[in-house]
């Protein structure tokens, strides 16, 4: 089954993602709270959340089930 997408006009793949993007959804993927991933990267979890907002308008992805669905995993 396919990841449910939504229209963005942002960009598409995972190479518009920052690295900090990246490692904040390998982790969501990896089925960690924002509380958890702020705690490993050591940032809060606002910004946690602002980081997967950005993530999830950039692929195109309504929530971390479709984020994991993309293969984007491992942690940093």
């Amino acid at each position: 089954m396919a990841p449910a997408r939504r229209d963005t006009a942002v960009g598409t793949g995972m190479a518009t993602l920052t690295a900090q993007e990246r490692r904040v959804a390998q982790l969501a993927a990896g089925d960690l709270t924002n509380r958890e991933i702020g705690a490993h990267l050591r940032i809060s979890d606002r910004t946690v959340g602002h980081h997967l907002s950005n993530v999830f308008a950039k692929l195109g992805l309504c929530s971390r089930r479709d984020l994991a669905a993309t293969g984007i995993s491992g942690r940093s």
